[in-house]
């Protein structure tokens, strides 16, 4: 017994006295502390049962069955320009044949579009007609176009849509229409002196002072604006003083907001990038120049801005200072300035 006993102690001993990882791999001793004691550390190894001791389900959810997520445009939408895409959203990966079986359109007929997934969640309709654009001055809404995607369209887990899907909304009109000025918001602005309503000229005079011009159109009749496709503003040239596009440079058009005609608006801030019109006058007639995005700008804070666009007229440089007068008068009389206007509307 003494010598058992001095056995198991030196065999204590040892254990303390070896690494951790030495005394993991000695199964020698393991087994002798578990026969002699009957104890040892806790069994820690791996379940090999498959068994979850964290309880988490592996199970596979079921599969849902296919939405639609939205559309684009969305449903109702007015507005809608014409060479627009048609994107329909699903929420579920979709079995291309099945929904294409399933999709129809009145409006566009039965061979009037093409498909092409972006993926198997997103399906673009491309009608192979341009949508039909509808006179505002005609019809008091745009044409209609319908989308329509029955029950027989699957997921790929062959899950059926769950109830007929439809969908509508309204192409963009078109509104062509040309306004004359705002007689008490058009005139002339000096680089000294008060503004003048009633003359409409632009350049310099012997003495040095600048002039500016105002152009002002009221656009408050105008539906909501989609889209400005085109503006032009029109003026009758009545003379042209000296070589003003000569010493002045070119005669550009930018956007203001101007109140009121008075002598502080002369240094009015320009709200967008001048517009640069014909760098010459041959002759005397009507100067033109395309301001679309002068329009476009206007238009979008046609609220802020209370649905007037005004265009001012002035040359690069504002004075030549050769003791001459170098200018370009206009004409201001009904019909002249006039800013004529194609728009697509809702």
């Amino acid at each position: 017994m003494t010598i058992r006993t001095t056995s198991t102690v030196l065999l204590f001993a040892l254990a303390a006295c070896t690494p951790a990882s030495q005394v993991d791999d000695d199964t020698q001793v393991d087994d002798t502390l578990d026969e002699d004691t009957g104890s040892g550390t806790e069994d820690t190894s791996v379940d090999d049962t498959g068994a979850d001791d964290t309880g988490t389900d592996d199970t596979a959810a079921p599969a849902k069955a296919p939405e639609i997520a939205d559309t684009a445009p969305a449903d109702g939408e007015r507005g809608v320009m014409p060479n627009r895409l048609i994107v329909v959203h699903f929420t579920e990966p979709m079995d291309h044949a099945s929904v294409e079986a399933a999709l129809s359109s009145k409006a566009l007929g039965e061979d009037g579009f093409t498909v092409a997934w972006g993926s198997d969640t997103s399906l673009s309709i491309i009608p192979k007609a341009k949508m039909e654009v509808l006179a505002a001055n005609d019809s008091d809404k745009g044409e209609e176009i319908d989308i329509r995607i029955g029950t027989g369209a699957r997921s790929q887990a062959g899950l059926a849509l769950a109830e007929e899907f439809s969908s509508s909304f309204q192409v963009a009109r078109s509104y062509t229409v040309s306004f004359g000025y705002e007689p008490t918001l058009t005139g002339r602005l000096g680089s000294s002196g008060p503004a003048t309503v009633g003359s409409f000229h632009v350049g310099d005079a012997a003495n040095g002072t600048a002039y500016q011009s105002v152009a002002t159109f009221d656009l408050e009749e105008v539906p909501t604006v989609v889209e400005v496709d085109q503006a032009v503003l029109r003026i009758e040239v009545s003379q042209v003083k000296g070589n003003p596009f000569d010493t002045l440079g070119d005669l550009g058009v930018d956007l203001v907001d101007i109140p009121v005609l008075k002598e502080s608006a002369y240094d009015a801030p320009a709200l967008t990038a001048t517009v640069v019109g014909p760098d010459s006058i041959s002759e005397l007639g009507t100067w033109s120049v395309d301001v679309t995005s002068l329009v476009a700008y206007a238009m979008k804070d046609r609220v802020a801005l209370d649905d007037l666009v005004q265009l001012r007229l002035a040359f690069e440089e504002a004075t030549s200072a050769n003791d001459k007068s170098d200018v370009v008068m206009f004409y201001r009389e009904p019909g002249t300035p006039k800013l004529t206007v194609s728009l697509f509307v809702e």
